[in-house]
C-alpha cells in the first residue's frame, strides 16, 4: 500500500478545512457595533470604516489609547483594504476622499484604483481576515 496519496489527500483535505473556517470565521475582528466612523465615497462605489477594537483590560479614561481597525469596502460589503491602528486616538483629521484615493491623514490611505480583486468575493474577505489575525496588516506608522 502506498502511504504517498493518502498523504497528499489528508494535506489536501487540512489545506481546505483551514480555508473554509478562514472564510466562514465570524467577522474576524471587521466587525463593530457602533464604528468611530463611517464614510461612503462621493460616488458610492467606497465605505470606510473606524472601528474601536476591544481590549481586556483599561483603566478609566483610556478610551482613546485603544486600537482600531480602519477597513475599505467596496459597495458590495467585500473587504478591499485594512489598516490598523495603534491607537483611536491617531485619527486627527477628517477623512478625505479624492477620485483615486481614500485619506485618513497621518493614519491610513487607500488607493482606489488598486482596491478591486480577481478574487471571489469570500476569499478576498478571508484573505484579509487571515492577514488581521496574523498580525500582517499595515500600520498607521506606514503612513507618517
Amino acid at each position: 500500500m502506498n502511504a504517498r496519496p493518502t498523504f497528499l489527500w489528508g494535506a489536501a483535505g487540512a489545506a481546505l478545512a483551514v480555508l473554509a473556517i478562514g472564510a466562514a470565521w465570524p467577522q474576524q475582528g471587521f466587525g463593530c457595533g457602533t464604528p468611530f466612523l463611517q464614510s461612503e465615497s462621493p460616488d458610492g462605489r467606497h465605505s470606510v470604516t473606524v472601528c474601536r477594537q476591544p481590549r481586556l483590560f483599561a483603566m478609566p479614561g483610556q478610551g482613546g489609547d485603544a486600537p482600531a481597525l480602519v477597513v475599505l469596502r467596496d459597495a458590495g460589503g467585500t473587504i478591499e483594504g485594512a489598516v490598523q491602528l495603534s491607537m483611536l486616538g491617531e485619527i486627527g483629521h477628517p477623512l478625505e476622499w479624492t477620485p483615486d484615493r481614500a485619506r485618513l491623514p497621518l493614519a491610513a490611505e487607500f488607493d482606489l484604483n488598486e482596491a478591486g480583486t480577481s478574487l471571489p468575493r469570500w476569499l478576498a474577505n478571508a484573505a484579509w481576515r487571515w492577514r488581521s489575525w496574523l498580525g500582517l496588516l499595515p500600520g498607521s506608522s506606514e503612513f507618517r
